[in-house]
């Protein structure tokens, strides 16, 4: 028997997108597959077979049959038919090892409710494949330190990395070329100014994105609620950079930023923690370290205590106006840019 995992990558690049062709091979988790207790959520009917699902084993020979739905009505109803892809890992199980975490499969329309982000594998920490992107699932998530990262060659993936990358304001590092650039105003700062462009700007990637067409309207959709926001940079009236992400309480989520001129995306991120921070937010999420992140100041936390401060940002309040009154104060061209 072999376990159902997915390839490792890295959100420098984009999602995964050479897994081979196979299936998932899923059963719901009320009958039949031992889920240790991870697939079933005390919100669900266990005995709602559209609902919850974990991820079973697959014979090496049986990945194909997999893939089809079953042809009795009982057995259809255990196939998540928005399941398509997967990857069997080579390696065997060794049965005496301690039980690993399944990744939740979450039907559309399926609650809103996770398993434990702790329980999830090290490094990039997938804890559920499947579900939609509503602003509700969305909010859910970020709530609870999960977010998405797929693209359009694979299922809705959700993760929650060990460490996660944040950024702290005092570990904030702004070089002195930065300032200068920043006291002579070469470059105009503002926030919800172009959220759609901000966006645009993050998936136009020469070697491809994973923010999908389905990414781009879940996020605009949330923006239009005042749950996610941007920061634009301008030179000369035109967008050169900026970074666009999800707040909930005094959560800031960063999902991605852009730059098209030297220093614009180093000049987002400085006015979006400073003003953020300033304004009352207590933690700002970067989801994976990287070398440019980490010469700005990003450091990893361990995944259990990001998620403890994930917890408690999220039930407090920071009203945005708030974030827009301290970028201006700290950044005046901000007000020029002003609608």
């Amino acid at each position: 028997m072999f376990d159902l995992i997915w390839v490792s990558v890295s959100k420098s690049g984009t999602a995964p997108n050479s897994i081979p062709a196979g299936g998932y091979c899923t059963r719901a988790c009320a009958q039949d597959i031992d889920c240790e207790g991870q697939g079933v959520c005390s919100a669900l009917d266990p005995n709602d077979l559209t609902k919850t699902y974990c991820a079973a084993t697959c014979e090496l020979g049986n990945v194909t049959a997999c893939t089809e739905p079953a042809t009795t009505s009982d057995s259809t109803r255990r196939t998540n038919p928005i399941l398509q892809r997967v990857v069997l890992d080579s390696r065997m199980r060794d049965p005496d090892s301690p039980k690993q975490f399944r990744p939740w499969l979450l039907p559309d329309g399926a609650e809103l409710c996770w398993p434990d982000p702790n329980l999830a594998n090290a490094d990039e920490g997938l804890v559920a494949v499947g579900g939609g992107l509503e602003p509700a699932r969305l909010l859910s998530a970020y709530a609870a330190g999960i977010f998405p990262w797929f693209d359009d060659q694979s299922p809705i993936l959700w993760w929650s990395p060990e460490p996660r990358a944040v950024l702290q304001l005092q570990n904030l590092h702004v070089s002195r070329s930065l300032r200068r650039c920043l006291q002579r105003e070469s470059f105009l700062v503002s926030a919800d100014r172009d959220f759609a462009g901000v966006i645009d700007g993050c998936a136009d990637r020469v070697n491809g994105t994973w923010i999908t067409q389905d990414m781009r309207s879940a996020y605009i959709a949330l923006h239009g609620l005042g749950h996610a926001h941007s920061f634009e940079v301008y030179r000369d009236s035109e967008l050169v950079g900026g970074l666009y992400g999800v707040q909930v309480g005094a959560l800031f989520a960063a999902e991605s930023m852009f730059h098209r001129a030297t220093d614009a995306s180093k000049i987002a991120l400085v006015s979006a923690v400073s003003s953020l921070f300033s304004a009352g937010f207590t933690l700002f999420d970067v989801q994976f370290l990287t070398s440019h992140l980490a010469s700005l100041g990003a450091t990893l936390m361990p995944r259990r205590s990001y998620l403890q401060a994930a917890t408690a940002a999220a039930v407090q309040t920071v009203p945005w106006a708030a974030v827009l009154d301290e970028l201006r104060a700290r950044f005046p061209s901000a007000s020029r840019l002003d609608k």
